[in-house]
């Protein structure tokens, strides 16, 4: 495992990222869908990588990106669903499911030092 300030600065490193996140011009809801999952893996395995052996249960996965969906569907709740799914929609989903990782992460390597990681 690095340090934690390698950790962290991986972190940020990965929230940043999602301001750029975009769909292409015209993508149908299946393909926007489809770039949803790919970019959720990437963060996945991008955090992944950074502290292996703190890495979430996918149970813990599935409760996080739950409560993301959540989160950003009430956000764009407004919005009708056609034009829901949108560039700040995928940017507000993968920003608040990577900001939520990483403050999970640093919290399991403080557990750790403290010898209480499950």
């Amino acid at each position: 495992m690095g340090n934690r300030n390698e950790i962290l600065c991986g972190i940020n490193n990965i929230i940043e990222e999602t301001t750029t996140y975009d769909f292409p011009f015209l993508a149908s809801e299946k393909r926007k869908r489809e770039i949803i999952e790919a970019l959720k893996k990437h963060i996945e395995e991008q955090l992944e990588q950074l502290a292996p052996e703190l890495w979430l249960p996918d149970t813990m996965l599935c409760q996080v990106w739950n409560d993301s969906m959540e989160h950003v569907n009430q956000s764009f709740e407004s919005l009708p669903p056609n034009v829901k799914i949108n560039g700040f929609y995928l940017q507000e989903l993968m920003h608040f499911y990577s900001e939520r990782l990483g403050k999970i992460i640093l919290s399991r390597i403080e557990e750790d030092r403290h010898g209480k990681v499950s």
